[in-house]
């Protein structure tokens, strides 16, 4: 109404209601009665009851956006964008919540598949809302990108690869070989992560950028890692379980073959630090055949661990030779001119 006829204070009569709205909210998290709520995933009261404010929130931006009012109009589609922000955010983390704990909705989070969900959302939502703000040129919305980037990371990095790690919880992960658990902890993360880094880097701090590499390049270790443990300890990947030889040289194998594969990446990009942490992952492969495979392999695993591990070397070393060369031949060969 007061895109049509703007009268004194309408708009802002319009903000406190949808503050009204998320206090209504607050009183009754679970919009209706919890035993009314009932167990069903994602269709049920929280779906209407949070999302139904956020589309309207949504509308309100757009409708703001539309009218060319004065300077007081931006700062009211700025309060909207914060509400329909929030109450979006607010609607994915309530359904993942209720989702993953058996519809349970006071039961405390704990679990790694919900804080992994959890992450996902907020890039998710970062690279949704990046997408958005060029056609939009909020700077609210941008501040929100850098916000929700830096809160996925920080619930990746202390969760997914500390407290809540399968390696030491012992957390049951699925039976599967691929579709499990370590599949939304971190393959998708290190996918989401990796954008984060170089696709979708343009306009960040070096810090966002850097941030968003090392996590991806760590999640990326981590699924691989896991996964290898995963075929040989189906459903718990417990760092207390037994070991066997044939699981030792398949981390040796990995280990080198993805740092072979940062290598390569990081030549085709030009990036240093990609070449830097591909010499970090081979020099983990070697500190392991030296330290565990020299007394832990038997028989025939201990010569293939030793013997791929002289191969990879001298391959990447003469790789390096080619790339030296190549570097040192091509101002020779450039047109003076």
């Amino acid at each position: 109404v007061s895109g049509r006829w703007p009268l004194p204070g309408l708009a802002r009569t319009g903000f406190g209601i949808g503050i009204l709205v998320l206090l209504a909210i607050f009183w009754q998290p679970t919009i209706v009665p919890l035993d009314e709520l009932g167990t069903t995933p994602v269709f049920n009261a929280l779906l209407w009851g949070y999302g139904g404010p956020a589309l309207a929130f949504w509308a309100c931006v757009w409708k703001l956006r539309q009218w060319r009012g004065p300077t007081s109009n931006i700062r009211h589609r700025l309060a909207f964008e914060g509400l329909a922000i929030f109450t979006s955010l607010a609607t994915g983390a309530v359904i993942l919540h209720h989702a993953t704990n058996q519809g349970s909705f006071y039961s405390t989070p704990d679990t790694l598949m919900e804080w992994s969900l959890q992450a996902l959302l907020a890039l998710s939502a970062a690279i949704g809302l990046q997408r958005l703000g060029k056609s939009y040129t909020s700077p609210f919305i941008s501040r929100c990108v850098l916000g929700l980037g830096f809160i996925g990371f920080f619930l990746l990095g202390l969760l997914n690869l500390v407290f809540l790690n399968p390696l030491f919880t012992n957390e049951f992960i699925g039976n599967r070989v691929f579709f499990n658990l370590l599949l939304s902890a971190y393959f998708f993360p290190a996918l989401l992560t990796g954008l984060l880094a170089t696709r979708l880097s343009f306009g960040k701090t070096d810090l966002y950028r850097r941030t968003a590499g090392i996590l991806s390049i760590l999640l990326a270790f981590c699924w691989m890692t896991f996964e290898i443990r995963h075929a040989f300890h189906s459903g718990h990947i417990g760092m207390f379980l037994s070991w066997s030889s044939p699981e030792l040289y398949s981390y040796s194998a990995a280990w080198l073959g993805f740092g072979i594969a940062l290598l390569i990446y990081g030549v085709w990009r030009k990036s240093l630090h990609l070449r830097m942490a591909s010499a970090a992952f081979v020099l983990l492969a070697i500190a392991k055949a030296f330290l565990f495979d020299m007394s832990s392999l038997e028989g025939i695993w201990r010569a293939l661990s030793f013997i791929g591990l002289g191969i990879v070397l001298i391959c990447i070393g003469l790789f390096y030779q080619r790339v030296l060369a190549r570097q040192n031949d091509a101002p020779e060969n450039q047109d003076p001119d």
